[in-house]
């Protein structure tokens, strides 16, 4: 295990810069299948209260995403200042940033997933009859009600529960290496007890 630990804690903190950028990558393209209705809200019928109503809902959970993912990005580069990545003999911070690492990537877990799963219901009760015919009537390209978005937010949530796996393994392999590292201290200092006694 100590051995897993060694080799992973090397990569945790690159692991989750990726991870978190993904994350913000993700939310800040998630809106865009929804794009084309804000034309059509705006330009040509703006009397269709749904739409509207569509896009003010969604919008803050969208941001959730993105209030999660920066700070979880500045988070990950903490790892490296502390020298998580390199340390034989580890500190508090070392085992508080791997406790919190896997604490804020399952929250951010769960905001995105709910995030989703709200967006994909309003998609779903959207009319995209109606609103395909107003993008015929002007020579538009009618918008699809399936989109990838939503399949693609659930690979995103999986992955940042998988990156959790690691980081508890490595956090495992501290903790051993911690509880080997005082027993050998202990034993050392008896030892050392030992000969200044019979001296």
């Amino acid at each position: 295990m100590e051995k897993i630990s060694a080799i992973l804690q090397k990569y945790i903190g690159a692991i989750g810069i990726a991870v978190f950028v993904l994350l913000v990558v993700y939310a800040l393209g998630m809106a865009t299948p929804a794009y084309p209705l804000r034309e059509y809200m705006d330009m040509y019928n703006p009397d269709d209260t749904t739409v509207s109503e569509f896009y003010t809902a969604i919008m803050p959970y969208n941001d959730k995403i993105i209030y999660f993912g920066i700070p979880g990005i500045v988070f990950c580069v903490l790892h490296g200042v502390l020298r998580s990545d390199k340390r034989k003999i580890y500190y508090v911070s070392n085992f508080v940033w791997d406790v919190i690492y896997i604490v804020f990537a399952i929250a951010s877990a769960i905001v995105t997933l709910s995030a989703i799963s709200y967006y994909q219901n309003a998609w779903n009760q959207l009319d995209f009859t109606t609103i395909n015919e107003y993008f015929e009537m002007f020579d538009m390209t009618p918008m699809s009600g399936k989109t990838s978005v939503f399949a693609l937010g659930y690979v995103v949530v999986g992955i940042l529960l998988l990156s959790t796996i690691p980081v508890a393994l490595v956090l495992i392999g501290k903790i051993i290496g911690r509880v080997n590292y005082e027993k050998a201290n202990k034993k050392s200092a008896a030892a050392d007890t030992k000969v200044s006694e019979a001296k």
